[in-house]
């Protein structure tokens, strides 16, 4: 899954940050004076900073050219995006970081057809989507016109339909109307929304 935690335990007296295996969620930590200062936003960690603030220009290059900067680097210098599947230990002996998961890739692995690649695909998304809708909790999905969400959507079976689709855009938009066409042809309960819907109000 998607997460980042932060783990206080007192009686170790010690704190543990720790990222998911893709690094999805960002938490974004600065040393400082013998201390350690994170966040899950920049912004969060500039404010708690006492010290003076640098642009990192290589970071800052990259953000601009490729939306993102690469790595653990940030557009601030000196502040640093914690690792994918990383846990850092932070006591009062210092830091100390682990990786507790590796993408592996077999450089020797069997090639295959396309044929035998789409059934194996087929097979892992409908097992990965099917294990996601078992359980109490209220199911929905985010539909968009995008190539993802219409794959995830075409992989939920029968028997748990109809769920609520949500949509947000336009009325025009591209997305609304794929989505909506999509949901019609899968029974799926759509629900376009737009930014000036009455749900936004506090």
């Amino acid at each position: 899954g998607n997460f980042s935690l932060v783990i206080y335990d007192a009686g170790r007296r010690e704190v543990k940050l720790i990222s998911d295996r893709l690094g999805f969620r960002p938490l974004h930590f600065v040393q400082r004076d013998g201390r350690v200062i994170f966040g899950t936003e920049l912004k969060a960690v500039c404010a708690a900073d006492p010290g003076a603030k640098k642009i990192d220009e290589t970071g800052l290059l990259e953000l601009f050219s490729y939306g993102s900067a690469f790595m653990n680097r940030t557009w601030m210098d000196g502040y640093t995006r914690l690792a994918p599947a990383t846990v850092m230990t932070i006591d009062e002996e210092g830091i100390n970081t682990k990786t507790y998961w590796n993408y592996k890739y077999d450089e020797d692995a069997k090639t295959l057809n396309q044929k035998s690649y789409m059934s194996i695909y087929r097979t892992l998304l409908d097992r990965a989507v099917e294990r996601n809708m078992k359980g109490t909790r209220r199911i929905g999905i985010f539909l968009s016109g995008g190539y993802d969400s219409r794959a995830v959507a075409a992989s939920i079976r029968k028997q748990h339909l109809p769920i609520p689709a949500i949509t947000f855009g336009d009325g025009s938009s591209r997305d609304i109307r794929f989505a909506a066409q999509l949901a019609e042809a899968l029974g799926l309960d759509h629900h376009p929304l737009s930014g000036q819907g009455p749900y936004l109000q506090d």
